[in-house]
């Protein structure tokens, strides 16, 4: 199982043709992270159409667990929703 890696804003934009490599080919998944808090993820497009689709249906937990190595990803996603009040912004998809 790949482990999904946090990445800097700054690096990522830097390295961003290597790291879309690594998502389409690699089958890898990234935390894209701002002051070391994750603000986005880079997944590969089946990933991201198999959300959209199911978005309206059901909620992000329901079809988490059907993703390649997205147990990183839930985890950060649950860490998340409890600092849910903290100050930060809601963000809507």
């Amino acid at each position: 199982m790949n482990a999904c890696t946090e990445i800097p804003v700054a690096e990522m934009k830097s390295k961003l043709s290597d790291f879309i490599a690594n998502v389409t080919h690699g089958h890898r998944s990234f935390i894209i992270t701002r002051h070391s808090r994750p603000v986005a993820a880079l997944v590969n497009i089946e990933n991201f159409r198999m959300l959209e689709q199911a978005k309206e249906k059901k909620g992000l937990y329901e079809i988490a667990g059907k993703w390649r190595n997205f147990d990183e990803i839930r985890a950060h996603v649950a860490d998340a929703r409890e600092r849910k009040g903290d100050g930060g912004r809601h963000v809507s998809l």
